[in-house]
């Protein structure tokens, strides 16, 4: 004897799971089982309204390249796409929704402030509901911060960029942020959300960058990144030669702001090891985490 129980799919369709029921043992197993079953439901259901969050963003800033606006993905779902990898909207050390990272490189048209307004919009009619966003701009040629807490990009008098933290500042290679379209596949489907995006090199050392160090959280999928963007050939002579651009500049933080460096780790190392990651993914409210980026 069997009962059809309809578990709704992430797409909206239902699957009909077919559910023998014998003694009061198996009946308890069948309950687990069900209930397993509903959680990965909601789970991949969860998953796929985060996917469509991101590709509603992405074709808001694609609408407005023919301004001449640029931008990057960086982060987390850049380095998927450059290993190929399927989409996920977890992150693997505290299983949080991830943020999208993305990077304003030019806004000649500024347009970013018309941006903003229509992700408010997004946010205000329920479009927006799972995604949190990260976007920093990159600063004019005349920026300057001596209180800086992370490391940021400015224009360079030239047309050129330059990475720069407090009172260093790194010209960097003609052509490094030159974007790329890239892309990611939603698991067990055909759909897929492609972006603007870095070369493989370059989002390497903005991890690098950014403290003038990994953080910790991040070293393992940094190290895994790397040993298959190599085995893939994806890193060419002047791919290191711009890596070592990056690489020298966090010495240079390392070495001249040794303090700062240090007190920045200790507070990572305490989030990642002993908080899980909540003070950086749960517990710091977003405007501070805002505030503390952008400073």
């Amino acid at each position: 004897m069997a009962r059809l129980v309809d578990i709704f799919s992430f797409d909206g369709t239902i699957n009909h799971v077919a559910v023998e029921l014998v003694d009061s043992h198996r009946n308890m197993a069948t309950s687990e089982g069900l209930d397993i079953l509903h959680k990965e439901s909601a789970t991949r259901e969860r998953e796929y309204r985060h996917f469509k969050e991101v590709r509603t963003i992405i074709k808001l800033f694609d609408s407005y390249k023919t301004h001449g606006f640029r931008y990057a993905v960086v982060g987390g779902f850049a380095l998927e796409a450059v290993l190929q990898e399927q989409y996920s909207a977890q992150r693997a050390e505290d299983k949080t929704l991830r943020d999208l990272d993305v990077t304003i490189l030019d806004d000649p048209g500024h347009c970013f402030t018309e941006i903003q307004k229509q992700i408010g919009q997004l946010r205000k009619n329920g479009t927006l509901k799972l995604l949190e966003l990260s976007l920093k701009e990159v600063h004019p040629a005349s920026y300057q911060d001596s209180r800086q807490v992370v490391s940021s990009i400015k224009h360079t008098e030239n047309g050129g960029y330059a990475l720069m933290f407090r009172d260093i500042e790194v010209s960097l290679p003609e052509g490094t942020f030159t974007t790329q379209r890239a892309s990611v596949q939603f698991p067990d489907s055909n759909e897929e959300v492609s972006f603007d995006s870095l070369s493989p090199v370059v989002l390497l050392g903005m991890y690098k960058t950014r403290f003038g160090f990994v953080k910790p959280k991040d070293r393992r999928k940094i190290a895994l990144f790397t040993a298959v963007a190599r085995a893939k050939g994806l890193f060419s002579e002047r791919d290191l030669e711009t890596l070592m651009v990056f690489e020298d500049f966090a010495k240079k933080m390392r070495k001249e702001h040794r303090l700062h460096s240090i007190l920045m780790l200790l507070i990572l190392l305490f989030d990642h090891h002993v908080l899980k990651s909540r003070f950086s993914h749960k517990l710091l409210p977003a405007r501070v985490r805002k505030w503390i980026v952008s400073s």
